[in-house]
């Protein structure tokens, strides 16, 4: 899981790849702390259709929220993306991005441990979309659903 500010493009917050359906709530419930401080009381989590996404976080996020005190101070809703519909996932953009960036201009003889090593180096020394681009390309995933 990877967030990224809508408005700066700066990353805020990365689980690792073996997070569990339990780290992704338990992140989403500090997450509802954090906009609720911020005076917001709705929060939209656009998900994949991966099973793990559904009732098991949902019902574990509400455990976390009831817990916190949250659960009366925001609306969480979940809106899950069809299967198959890249042109809906803010990350296949990214995705198609990095290749026309970064990948296309490797030679050809580079290791998979050296495009990774070069790529996390890249991510972390630039700032990879402007706030604009990232909201750009929002707008133009929610005309094709609107």
């Amino acid at each position: 899981l990877l967030c990224v500010d809508a408005v700066s493009g700066e990353e805020f917050f990365r689980l690792s790849p073996g997070s569990k359906t339990e780290d992704v709530s338990e992140y989403l419930a500090e997450l509802c702390l954090d906009c609720v401080e911020l005076g917001y009381t709705k929060l939209f989590i656009i998900l994949d259709n991966n099973p793990t996404h559904k009732q098991k976080m949902q019902t574990q996020l509400a455990v976390h929220l009831q817990q916190m005190g949250l659960a009366k101070a925001i609306t969480v809703e979940c809106l899950y993306i069809p299967s198959y519909s890249p042109k809906l996932n803010l990350v296949e953009y990214v995705i198609h991005l990095l290749r026309l960036r970064f990948l296309h201009h490797l030679s050809v003889g580079t290791t998979l441990s050296q495009i990774e090593q070069q790529l996390e180096q890249f991510l972390s020394s630039n700032q990879f979309l402007s706030a604009e681009q990232v909201q750009k390309t929002l707008n133009f995933i929610f005309s094709l659903v609107a």
